[in-house]
């Protein structure tokens, strides 16, 4: 491997357009305590096979109970889903919150129903934004796309 000054995966994070939509901090510190939360938790608990990925059976279970519940409702007694990759986010998502933050973070008063499915469009903003941006000339996507106004 190429040390970072040579080949910096944060530089390239931030070129691709990430500097602009999640911020310097998120880019460049963010990213760093996010890779030392994964391995402490990797080392305390030697494996995924614990927290995580119970809480991972959990959230899918719980998911996909609630849209079982959903179309009973409706008058199906079947299950289908429309978008499974949505799906698998939104009960990934709930894992880790639940895992990091506590369930009770996604049951508090401020924290609505709708937390993890507007947290969802706000990836999915963050997403289109750096991509629209990154085949573009930073002179145009700078101003039009990272930062307009």
């Amino acid at each position: 491997t190429l040390p970072e000054r040579i080949l910096s995966a944060r530089d390239a994070v931030a070129d691709v357009g990430f500097l602009y939509t999640l911020g310097a901090n998120n880019v460049y510190r963010g990213t760093d305590f996010h890779k030392r939360c994964i391995k402490d938790y990797m080392n305390e608990n030697g494996d995924f096979n614990g927290g995580l990925l119970n809480a991972l059976r959990e959230s899918y279970r719980v998911v996909i109970e609630a849209e079982r519940f959903k179309q009973q409702q409706a008058g199906d007694n079947s299950i289908s889903v429309d978008d499974l990759l949505n799906l698998v986010r939104l009960a990934t998502l709930r894992a880790i919150v639940v895992e990091l933050l506590g369930g009770s973070f996604l049951r508090c008063s401020i924290c609505t129903n709708n937390f993890l499915d507007e947290f969802m469009i706000l990836q999915d903003s963050i997403e289109a934004a750096t991509a629209a941006a990154a085949v573009l000339p930073a002179w145009i996507s700078v101003p039009l796309i990272l930062k307009p106004g």
